[in-house]
């Protein structure tokens, strides 16, 4: 518990009770609650000096990744409907639950761009990421169902199943330049809107997948 109120922000506390059985005399058996656990200004005082030394001994780009995601999550945490925002950390992605071991959401922000595998232009990934033993049985069950997912989604998915990688996912992909801190407000508005989709198509399909039935299959 005081782990947890060191690293989450202000606006999360934690609190750890311990639970007595009191008697007195002949009475009945009565709860006594004990605060043992509790945020204190300490913690969140080592929380944020913590995060001050670990941005100065950052590169550039990971400074830029973890200002990028921490402005994210502020965004996303008032617009998005579905999507659930981890801690911001300085690399190129954040995944987040789909309801299911083995299926996550992705969001990225490269510093390349995987059309042309240069870093003269960066992008924006939304992303359904499949891994584990059975990715490639679960991608073709939802390959199977290619045309009524995307009619559901409104747009085409990227679908991308490389033979020599156990993982496999479907994405969106938009052109971007993360250098532009202008455009970010538009990229945020972009990858939440397109999370939101993802997680509202996906969510309830990969916890229907029979996996065992399908392996077997």
């Amino acid at each position: 518990m005081d782990w947890l109120n060191e690293i989450t922000d202000e606006r999360f506390n934690f609190f750890g009770l311990e639970i007595e059985l009191w008697r007195i005399g002949d009475s009945a058996i009565a709860p006594k609650f004990n605060v043992v656990c509790k945020p204190n200004d300490w913690s969140r005082t080592v929380s944020e000096t913590v995060k001050t030394i670990v941005a100065s001994e950052l590169t550039d780009a990971k400074r830029l990744q973890l200002e990028f995601w921490t402005k994210f999550v502020e965004y996303a945490r008032d617009n998005a409907k579905l999507i659930k925002p981890r801690s911001p950390r300085p690399q190129h992605w954040m995944p987040m639950a789909l309801g299911r071991v083995g299926f996550h959401l992705f969001a990225v922000a490269s510093l390349s761009d995987s059309i042309t595998e240069t870093f003269e232009a960066h992008e924006v990934r939304a992303e359904v990421i499949l891994n584990g033993p059975t990715a490639k049985i679960a991608y073709a069950a939802l390959e199977a169902q290619k045309s009524q997912i995307e009619k559901e989604l409104g747009e085409s998915l990227d679908w991308y199943n490389p033979p020599d990688k156990q993982s496999c996912k479907m994405f969106f992909r938009k052109p971007a330049n993360l250098e532009d801190r202008d455009q970010w407000p538009t990229y945020f508005a972009w990858l939440v809107e397109k999370l939101d989709a993802l997680h509202r198509v996906f969510s309830q399909r990969v916890k229907n997948l029979d996996l065992d039935e399908l392996e077997n299959e």
